[in-house]
């Protein structure tokens, strides 16, 4: 049985939910809790833990993947388990929760969600800004084995939680949305929660201000690359290839995920318009 609001309240205040650290009323939805982003985050743009509470927000990169621990830390019972997913305002963003979403009787501490940044933007996520919701399970029996796994008791981003992340988790996701953001120019940011709206940017994307750099050398680098791929930083070129995807690996490698556009060099087909013959309506 999943608890409405009031349950969920009662269920902290009578000592059926065992610990509930900084629950606050005002996350209370219809049918489940809004989580806050709490004091400690990892991207791995960024590549250390991050002080959120300290830096006001924690920034997700295009293509970033990132752990964010809840401000919450709760003990469920043995008779209760938890389902959580991304507030929707996030996930139409293009924000995409990577762990979960259950969470097992018995389990104690705060919970941990990964995300991974699908979108063309900077998405930022404040300090204690509701960003995850969770429901409440009441089980018609106690689990037979409460959870007593290796995150019971969580409380902080260990080392050993950042060493088990991969350095470059989604190399191919980054390089496809960050092309897509650079012959895009159309794309502009996605409606964002209101207390967080921000104006769009007065100039251009550092993506697309690569492609323009592309665009304008383009001519000179085909006397020599001709047929290459070529990686275009800070408006120049710093890498040729003749695989993208490879290239694309070489380039994050080197430089970390900051803007670069990848580029051929070959010269684009002619686009001939055709306009459709007319023949004249034959008369019956």
């Amino acid at each position: 049985m999943i608890l409405v609001d009031e349950e969920i309240k009662e269920a902290v205040n009578n000592g059926e939910i065992e610990e509930f650290t900084n629950f606050s009323e005002e996350c209370l939805q219809p049918a489940s809790y809004d989580l806050r982003v709490g004091e400690e985050g990892f991207t791995t743009s960024a590549g250390i833990v991050i002080n959120i509470k300290n830096e006001g927000e924690l920034k997700i990169q295009p293509g970033d993947f990132a752990l964010v621990m809840t401000h919450e830390k709760l003990k469920l019972p043995a008779n209760m388990l938890g389902r959580f997913g991304l507030r929707s305002a996030y996930a139409r963003r293009g924000l995409l929760a990577t762990v979960g979403p259950q969470v097992d009787p018995g389990f104690e501490g705060k919970l941990v969600i990964g995300i991974v940044n699908f979108s063309s933007q900077l998405i930022k996520l404040p300090y204690l800004t509701p960003f995850c919701t969770l429901e409440f399970h009441r089980l018609k029996r106690s689990a037979g084995t409460p959870y007593k796994g290796p995150y019971q008791g969580q409380e902080h981003l260990t080392n050993e939680i950042i060493d088990s992340i991969p350095k470059d988790p989604h190399p191919l996701a980054v390089m496809l949305i960050r092309q897509l953001v650079a012959m895009s120019p159309s794309l502009g940011p996605e409606e964002v929660p209101i207390l967080h709206r921000r104006e769009p940017p007065k100039s251009p994307l550092p993506f697309q201000q690569e492609k323009r750099a592309f665009e304008r050398i383009k001519p000179e680098l085909m006397k020599t690359n001709r047929g290459q791929y070529v990686v275009i930083r800070e408006e120049k070129p710093v890498l040729f290839g003749h695989k993208k995807t490879e290239l694309a690996k070489q380039a994050y490698k080197d430089f970390g995920y900051g803007p670069l556009y990848i580029g051929l060099l070959e010269e684009e087909p002619e686009v001939v318009h055709l306009s459709t013959p007319r023949f004249p309506r034959r008369m019956t």
